[in-house]
């Protein structure tokens, strides 16, 4: 075996000889060395900033394609640098897409049941509330092009070919058959989630839940003002909500997992994120009823009957 020999510093010498015999003082086995060697380069690599290329090359590989419907969640920061911002994800994400693609991202604003919970009424500017959902959904919204759809808790900002199928629905149900949700299932959609565990973001079980039944959520109201093209109206819209009083917590986790070993998930790590891409909301849709049907407590363990 070959070994190298850890000798006394000298400015003159190198502080690493390969030496083999009586000679050697101190002895490191060199596929220590090399290992050390290749975790340097690996630590370079994933801290080195993304570009365009990069990202088009990581979301190509995960089965992201032209013409595609994607629904993207996501954790811009977990990506680690990106050379241009978050309008270079975009711009990633649009250009495999094309011109007949659609891009969606939630532009959720969650205060709204916040607000209307502790003062009796709600506020929404479809124009001017930001999304809540993290910086990603924020350069969406504000493209010139996109639209986002008219609901003060659960709206979506989005570009490309079917942006007015998807944003003119005007249904008052966060997750109902009439929703944002529901048109993404009946487009198969994918859906695409960008460093975020499967509990912080998909949103896309929520809706099944409400159509298959579940017995620990109910249909809860939120109204309050909603401002848009700067006329006010009220309105009054509903979501199906966990039941506080009993603290259900959901988790979507074993779910994923499911679909992950299925191979209707797709994981890839791109920069320092791990990426997900769901292939088909009409696949997962079947599986995941067909799971909650055989088990009620698969999103919420503690779940009685």
């Amino acid at each position: 075996m070959f070994f190298i020999s850890a000798v006394d510093w000298s400015p003159k010498r190198s502080t690493r000889e390969t030496v083999i015999g009586p000679q050697t003082r101190l002895l490191v086995p060199i596929q220590k060395v090399l290992l050390s060697e290749i975790s340097k380069s690996t630590n370079r690599e994933e801290s080195a900033s993304l570009n365009r290329r990069d990202l088009v090359r990581g979301f190509l590989d995960l089965g992201l394609g032209s013409e595609d419907v994607v629904l993207v969640h996501s954790s811009y920061r977990s990506l680690g640098d990106v050379e241009g911002g978050p309008q270079t994800v975009v711009d990633a994400l649009l250009e495999i897409i094309g011109h007949k693609g659609t891009l969606v991202v939630p532009t959720f604003t969650l205060s709204f049941c916040e607000q209307y919970n502790r003062e009796g009424n709600g506020y929404f500017d479809l124009d001017n509330t930001p999304s809540e959902m993290g910086i990603l959904t924020e350069t969406v919204r504000k493209m010139p092009g996109a639209k986002r759809s008219l609901h003060p808790i659960h709206s979506f900002a989005v570009y490309g070919r079917f942006t007015d199928e998807i944003t003119s629905l005007g249904d008052r149900s966060s997750f109902g058959a009439g929703s944002g949700l529901a048109k993404l299932h009946e487009l198969d959609a994918k859906i695409m989630v960008i460093g975020l565990r499967y509990t912080n973001s998909m949103t896309f079980f929520r809706y099944i839940e409400q159509m298959v039944g579940t017995e620990y959520r109910y249909i809860k109201e939120f109204s309050g003002s909603i401002i848009v093209r700067g006329a006010m109206t009220q309105g009054k819209y509903t979501m199906n909500v966990r039941d506080l009083d009993r603290n259900v917590v959901t988790d979507n986790e074993p779910m994923g997992r499911i679909l992950e070993e299925m191979g209707l998930v797709r994981v890839k790590k791109i920069g320092q994120s791990s990426v997900r891409l769901v292939l088909s909301t009409r696949d997962i849709y079947r599986v995941v009823t067909r799971e909650l049907e055989n088990n009620p407590k698969l999103f919420y363990p503690t779940a009685t009957g």
